[in-house]
């Protein structure tokens, strides 16, 4: 039996970090091999190279990958603060080397952030072919230099393909979690105990929560509550503010409000699932999961990152309503969110354009260019 070796790389954020244990657990069962999963006869070994950030490690050892810490550091929008992370990288490069050459990797899949960098230039000179895995629509420079020498590049939306090599870039998807594949609305409105008579609005940022989207949505909370069931994800820091906040509400809005911390894959899915309207960030994982709930958005992009972009393509399809950041207060949200409510036929149009924007078999196709880069097909 032949072992498919692949190493794997990416982090600064669990937005890099996630689409490749998705990406891992279809290799793993074969999904994207010569004759679907039954034509699958080889042993795979992972091993996933990340950064010292305690986020990454945790992600990856739950999903049972062994993970090799390097030392890296970001250099972009750092200033003066990025000279010694330059020496960190250098240092994470020879580190990197050393991980390869135990491991004897078939093949490399990256998908961005500064931890990447040390494993691409490693791959480089070490001759792994090199898979790159873009999760944005707007790449960093990791993933643009990376793009010039992979063997193969994949890319989560057709905008991004605009500034990848077309010689060897393919239109995959995002390879979402294996939650959002199997979502049921009406069991997931019975499971969080909701009222059936009226809408429902997910509120959520990033895995750490949003600051901005918490303030405004609980500055017109009492607006919303009586027109709609609101499903709040916040984070952990403005956690016990919320909490405080819902206390002092009138015990029927209290009841149609449920504040959460955080939430695991499982429990997400269906709070979207669940929804009628969603307020978030425009991460790259928003951009892929939405579509499979048919869930339109407002969507208020970070100032980090691509998320502008991101949250202009969806808007630019009909799915979604964008809101800057810099513009967000308790009256825009509640303007927005009451007249989107209100108006059913364009409620509708959006959720059958985000709908129309699914790619639920994003993961094996991105599975198969791995094989097919590292020389491994029907086992």
């Amino acid at each position: 039996v032949v072992t498919l070796r692949v190493l794997i790389s990416g982090g600064g954020t669990g937005g890099h970090i996630y689409p490749c244990l998705t990406v891992a657990k279809s290799l793993a069962t074969g999904q994207g091999a010569p004759g679907g999963s039954g034509g699958w006869a080889g042993a795979v070994e992972f091993l996933y190279i990340g950064g010292p950030h305690p986020l990454d490690r945790r992600l990856v050892e739950e999903a049972g990958i062994p993970f090799a810490q390097i030392d890296a550091a970001g250099l972009r929008g750092m200033g003066i603060r990025a000279i010694p992370n330059v020496a960190r990288l250098a240092g994470g490069l020879a580190q990197t080397v050393k991980v390869i050459r135990r491991f004897r990797p078939n093949v490399a899949l990256v998908s961005g952030g500064y931890v990447s960098a040390p494993v691409v230039a490693a791959c480089v000179a070490l001759r792994i072919p090199l898979v790159v895995l873009t999760v944005e629509i707007d790449q960093g420079w990791v993933n643009m230099t990376a793009a010039r020498v992979a063997s193969a590049v994949t890319a989560s939306y057709p905008p991004a393909m605009a500034s990848l090599p077309p010689e060897r870039s393919t239109l995959t998807g995002y390879p979402v979690r294996e939650e959002f594949l199997h979502l049921d609305r009406e069991k997931a409105r019975t499971g969080l105990y909701l009222d059936a008579s009226m809408p429902v609005l997910a509120v959520f940022g990033g895995s750490q929560g949003s600051h901005s989207i918490n303030e405004a949505l609980a500055g017109t909370l009492p607006d919303l509550l009586l027109a709609t069931q609101v499903l709040h994800v916040c984070g952990e820091a403005d956690l016990e503010d919320l909490q405080a906040r819902q206390t002092a509400m009138p015990q029927v809005l209290r009841g149609r409000y449920r504040l959460f911390g955080y939430l695991p894959a499982k429990e997400m899915a269906e709070v979207v699932a669940a929804s009628d309207l969603v307020v978030c960030r425009a991460g790259a994982a928003p951009l892929a999961e939405l579509p499979l709930a048919g869930v339109p958005a407002i969507m208020v992009p970070g100032s980090f990152s691509s998320q502008e972009t991101n949250a202009r393509y969806l808007e630019g399809q009909g799915a979604a309503s964008v809101i800057l950041d810099a513009e967000l207060t308790s009256d825009t949200l509640r303007d927005r969110t009451l007249a989107l409510l209100r108006d059913h036929p364009r409620l509708e149009t959006m959720a059958e354009k985000m709908r129309g924007l699914a790619r639920p078999d994003a993961s094996a196709a991105i599975a198969a260019v791995v094989r097919r880069v590292a020389g491994v097909g029907r086992l």
